[in-house]
């Protein structure tokens, strides 16, 4: 598969950043039917607009700068998943491994999104590290 040209990665990126505005309105508009607290809703709704910014900066030729969006993108992302799995209440999340049928209804999945809030939570910083440095962006 080819690499996304410019013009590509700017439709991406106005789809994207969109997108991520409609699910801000919705939200905002209508915030009785979320099933997560609005800080969260918008949480998600913001991986969309970060997408889009950092799309539509690669397309513009401003690599460094797209670090930022893509560093909030994968923030958010793990702020989403933390959530989940860390938060507290319960959560209508289930997922099942047949070995593990000793494990409480809804901890899998808890395990799982909390390992991935870890993880993402790691690039995170990795990519905040890469931003901090001087000179050229990873290619």
């Amino acid at each position: 598969m080819s690499n996304p040209d410019r013009r590509e990665r700017t439709w991406a990126g106005v789809f994207c950043l969109g997108l991520g505005l409609f699910l801000i309105y919705v939200i905002r508009a209508e915030p009785s039917g979320l099933r997560v607290p609005p800080a969260v809703g918008y949480l998600a709704a913001a991986t969309f607009v970060m997408a889009g910014a950092t799309l539509l900066l690669q397309a513009a030729g401003y690599l460094r700068a797209a670090l930022v969006p893509a560093f909030l993108l994968v923030a958010s992302f793990a702020g989403v998943g933390g959530w989940v799995g860390f938060g507290p209440g319960p959560r209508s999340c289930e997922g099942s491994l047949g070995m593990l049928l000793f494990l409480p209804r809804g901890a899998l999945c808890r395990i799982v999104f909390g390992t991935g809030a870890v993880l993402t939570g790691i690039i995170a910083l990795i990519i905040l590290r890469s931003l901090m440095r001087t000179g050229r962006p990873p290619e």
